[in-house]
């Protein structure tokens, strides 16, 4: 396989990426949240986007606790390292099935 080729994107790569960036997104929200941490958490493996509030600063008001962040530079390291992870799946996939 050529350079250029593992790079390529295909439908299976597009759909693969969008699935996992999604899933892997979510999980950050699911795997790190607590009780006193009520924020939406998105982003896996950097966390570029975050909105909510802290349970303990809803009481004073002068304070913005609901801040809403995004990050660029994190989001555009995620979608680059999952789409690395993705063309290594498929590489490595097509090499095991060419084998057989």
């Amino acid at each position: 396989m050529m350079f250029k080729d593992f790079f390529k994107p295909t439908t299976g790569k597009i759909i693969l990426f969008i699935a996992f960036v999604l899933i892997t997104g979510y999980s950050q929200h699911y795997l790190n949240n607590t009780a006193t941490d009520s924020r939406f958490k998105f982003g896996s493996p950097f966390m570029f986007y975050n909105s909510g509030c802290y349970q303990e600063c809803s009481i004073d008001t002068s304070v913005d606790c609901c801040p809403t962040n995004f990050l660029l530079g994190n989001f555009i390291l995620d979608l680059i390292i999952w789409y690395l992870i993705i063309c290594l799946i498929i590489f490595t996939y097509n090499k095991i099935r060419s084998k057989r």
